[in-house]
C-alpha cells in the first residue's frame, strides 16, 4: 500500500482544519492533519501497529469530519480497504450533539464509552492511540495558567471512562487470532493507562 499517497489525501480532505495545541505556555491552533493525525499514526507505527491499523489511523476522524463524499470509493480500492472502512466506521464518534441534541454531553460520553467497549480489538488500538494523542497536551500544560480548567478536567474523566471499558470484550478467540494486534492494544493500553495517571497526580485531581 502507497503509505505516502494515503497521507496526502487525508491531508487533503483534513485541509482547513485546525488542532489546538498547547505550546510556549499557551493554547494555539495548528494544522489537524500535523498537529492529530499524524501524532496517531505515529503511536501507533511506535507500539509496532502494522499497516492496516496505522492507515486507520490515519482515517480515524475522515467520517466524523470533513465526511467527504470520495471517502469510501477511495479506501475501497486500496488492500485491505474493506478492513479500514470497518475500522474507521468503529472508532467514529456516534453520539454526537449533532446527532442527539437533546442529550445532555454527559450522557452522550457515557454511550459513547459503551459503544467502544463493544468494537473489535484492533478498532480499539485506533482508538486508544488517538486518546494518547488527545490527552497529551495535558501534560504540557501549566496547572495554574491552564484555559479552560474545567473543560479540560471534564474531558480527561470522559476519556478515563471510556479506557476503564477498554479492556471489556475481548474474546479469547481474538486474542490468540490476532495476537500481533493484541500485543499493540496492550502496549498503547498501558501508555495510556500511565499518561491518565500522570495527568491526575499533575493537576491534584
Amino acid at each position: 500500500m502507497d503509505i505516502k499517497k494515503l497521507k496526502q489525501r487525508v491531508k487533503t480532505w483534513h485541509e482547513g482544519q485546525t488542532y489546538r495545541v498547547f505550546r510556549d505556555g499557551k493554547f494555539v491552533d495548528d494544522s489537524y492533519f500535523d498537529a492529530h493525525i499524524i501524532p496517531v499514526y505515529e503511536t501507533l507505527l511506535n507500539a509496532g501497529a502494522d499497516e492496516t491499523l496505522r492507515c486507520v489511523g490515519l482515517t480515524h476522524d475522515v467520517v466524523e469530519d470533513p465526511n467527504p463524499d470520495d471517502f469510501e470509493d477511495y479506501i475501497l480500492s486500496l488492500d485491505d480497504g474493506v478492513e479500514i472502512v470497518d475500522m474507521t466506521a468503529d472508532v467514529t464518534n456516534v453520539f454526537t450533539s449533532q446527532a442527539y441534541p437533546k442529550m445532555i454531553r454527559k450522557d452522550r460520553a457515557r454511550k459513547e464509552a459503551e459503544r467502544l467497549s463493544q468494537i473489535p480489538m484492533k478498532s480499539k488500538c485506533v482508538k486508544l492511540a488517538d486518546m494518547i494523542v488527545n490527552l497529551s497536551n495535558q501534560l504540557n500544560e501549566s496547572k495554574d495558567d491552564i484555559e479552560d480548567k474545567r473543560w479540560c478536567r471534564r474531558y480527561a474523566h470522559e476519556k478515563r471512562e471510556v479506557f476503564t471499558k477498554m479492556n471489556l470484550n475481548i474474546e479469547k478467540s481474538e486474542r490468540s487470532v490476532d495476537n500481533d494486534r493484541y500485543t499493540v492494544f496492550c502496549v498503547l493500553y498501558v501508555q495510556l493507562q500511565n499518561l491518565l495517571r500522570e495527568i491526575y497526580d499533575k493537576h491534584g485531581w
